[in-house]
């Protein structure tokens, strides 16, 4: 794999400041953060999802011209009283301009945590994924329920569920993805499908996690013939370096939906975590460039060619410093990316509190990504 040096620009939109924030609604009132994104263009086949979506109301609004860009965010309340070991996480839909000019925002949440304290979501419905696939809309999200057998330090047990809709409103859950992606040995959480199918086959990143040794946890992929599963689980693909010089622990875990580059070629934007020797976090984006003209299923990590460093790095105040009262200071971490006008525009959440929004043009990251050369992965500060 070649690390690349070559950096693009990439620019915070609404002036760094948050395009989704806490309201007074009760759930979404502490945190409003993490959100997927769905771009829905402008045509014949989704008239009907846009109306239904935005009423008559914004019918002739000009700021549709081109479609719509669907989000659903990770929302939590101030206080929850429900006895949960913290604050419930609901998904919240907000509806903006391909531009991200917020347009609608809708105050109840369209998935929502189940109220039987035995199923699989019952303390949050968390960091959900957003994809297309022969007419239905998906949602990978992370169902968080109570652990059988829970620890003080980790009572709860996660998996990567799936739900669908024809309209992004209105979601049936079908439950955690059938196959061996889930088990009952380890939790697993940040699923995310590639956009389309390749060579008659569907795959999917996801990070399983056993234990609390966050250095452990890494990048797997998965593959099916159909999306709703089975899925069967190829192994882990890509692990963080580690830097004791730096950092207690780095992990890596997957983001947004694939960009497609054509040729069996993806972007792939993740996340790169760290306990930093002060004991403090961080989380930053890096970029990296999967060939599947590389695919071997007894060798799965051939198809990460190229890898970009340090994509975008928490640096303005609402990446610096959270208000939520259970929140992460120095995070950008993003569940939702989409293409439009030759920009790839990527939402993410800062400091685990609010949504906010960068975009970056999609040559210059391709560009950056196919033409660097082979040098030693930059080690020291995170940012």
């Amino acid at each position: 794999m070649l690390v690349c040096s070559s950096q693009p620009k990439v620019t915070r939109l609404n002036n760094g400041k948050p395009i989704i924030s806490p309201t007074s609604n009760w759930w979404e009132s502490g945190a409003t953060f993490n959100p997927a994104a769905i771009y829905v263009e402008n045509n014949p086949q989704n008239e009907a999802v846009i109306h239904n979506l935005l009423g008559n109301e914004f019918a002739d609004d000009p700021r549709t011209k081109d479609g719509i860009v669907a989000s659903l965010y990770r929302a939590r309340p101030k206080e929850d009283k429900s006895h949960r070991p913290w604050t419930r996480s609901s998904l919240g839909l907000a509806v903006f301009s391909p531009g991200l000019e917020l347009i609608k925002r809708f105050d109840r949440p369209v998935i929502a945590p189940d109220e039987d304290k035995k199923h699989y979501d019952y303390v949050g419905a968390e960091d959900s994924r957003l994809s297309f696939f022969d007419g239905e809309y998906y949602c990978l999200y992370c169902g968080v329920g109570l652990a059988p057998n829970p620890r003080p330090e980790w009572p709860v047990k996660t998996r990567i569920c799936l739900a669908k809709s024809n309209d992004l409103l209105t979601w049936q859950k079908l439950g955690p993805v059938s196959g061996n992606v889930n088990t009952e040995e380890n939790s697993n959480k940040n699923g995310v499908f590639f956009p389309e199918k390749i060579d008659g086959h569907y795959f999917m990143l996801h990070r399983p996690f056993f234990d609390t040794n966050y250095s452990k946890y890494a990048i797997a992929l998965a593959m099916s013939n159909n999306i709703e599963g089975p899925w069967q689980d190829l192994g882990i693909i890509k692990r963080a370096n580690q830097n004791p010089e730096l950092a207690k622990h780095i992990w890596v875990g997957a983001g947004s939906v694939p960009i497609p580059v054509g040729d069996k070629k993806f972007i792939v934007i993740y996340h790169r975590g760290h306990v930093l020797n002060s004991g403090s976090k961080w989380y930053d984006l890096h970029a990296d460039l999967f060939n599947f003209n590389n695919f071997d299923l007894h060798k799965p990590a051939n198809i990460i060619e190229r890898c970009l460093e340090k994509l975008l790095a928490p640096e303005t105040p609402h990446e610096l410093e959270s208000i939520s009262r259970e929140g992460v200071a120095n995070v950008v971490f993003t569940c939702g990316s989409y293409e439009y006008n030759g920009d790839i525009y990527i939402l993410y959440g800062g400091a685990d509190c609010c949504t906010l929004a960068a975009k970056v043009n999609k040559k210059e990251l391709t560009d950056s990504l196919l033409g660097c050369r082979e040098h030693k992965e930059p080690e020291g500060e995170p940012a």
